[in-house]
């Protein structure tokens, strides 16, 4: 998908990381960065979906929020495990449809409100899901989309990790079960983001 771009990206911001405390995701140790500016797909997307908000507001009606409504009268009792588990199971059920297909292009981060109206393809998915549980009340500082890869297809794969009681969960469009990121072998974080900051990986 990208992943030479993504490489020569990463390899180039030697001098913006913070010195923190190494984590462990997929078995990875990380590094944290406050410049998200560095990925402009992201920042786009995030751009673009606030103009989407800003018609939402001004409209009261629109797919995002009907989504929305329906997931909050649905999870008003769940606990957070449960609350991912239906989200996640909600988003998988949207098409899966390339960048090339779809926008005739490699690579496009799409908003939640293209990927529900047209589907996506994986990035797309971990967004959607981002963005339902935001809204949902969980944290952005609690959630990462990681970029990853899939060493056994040999692709570049994107998925959500939700961090709940110290535990890492992974809302992947390829598995249907949420299930804890430490069970998953065969998957090496390249890096992390969310509204705030952005980690390298190495294994």
């Amino acid at each position: 998908m990208f992943k030479a771009k993504i490489t020569a990206a990463l390899f180039g911001l030697g001098l913006l990381f913070t010195n923190v405390a190494y984590a462990e995701l997929f078995g990875s140790s990380e590094r944290k960065s406050r410049n998200i500016n560095e990925f402009p797909k992201w920042i786009d997307m995030l751009e673009r979906f606030q103009e989407e908000e800003f018609y939402c507001v001004k409209n009261k009606k629109c797919l995002i929020n009907e989504i929305t409504e329906y997931l909050e009268k649905d999870t008003v009792n769940d606990d957070k495990f449960t609350v991912i588990k239906k989200v996640n199971r909600l988003v998988n059920s949207v098409r899966y449809i390339t960048d090339l297909e779809r926008w005739g292009q490699g690579d496009y981060w799409a908003t939640p409100t293209q990927f529900f109206e047209e589907g996506g393809d994986c990035e797309d998915y971990a967004i959607a899901k981002f963005t339902l549980l935001k809204k949902l009340g969980f944290k952005s500082d609690d959630m990462r989309i990681v970029v990853l890869n899939d060493t056994f297809k040999n692709i570049i794969h994107s998925v959500l990790v939700v961090y709940i009681e110290g535990k890492q969960y992974l809302l992947d469009n390829e598995v249907p079960k949420v299930l804890q990121a430490h069970e998953i072998r065969h998957y090496k974080p390249i890096f992390s983001i969310n509204e705030k900051n952005w980690w390298k990986h190495r294994i």
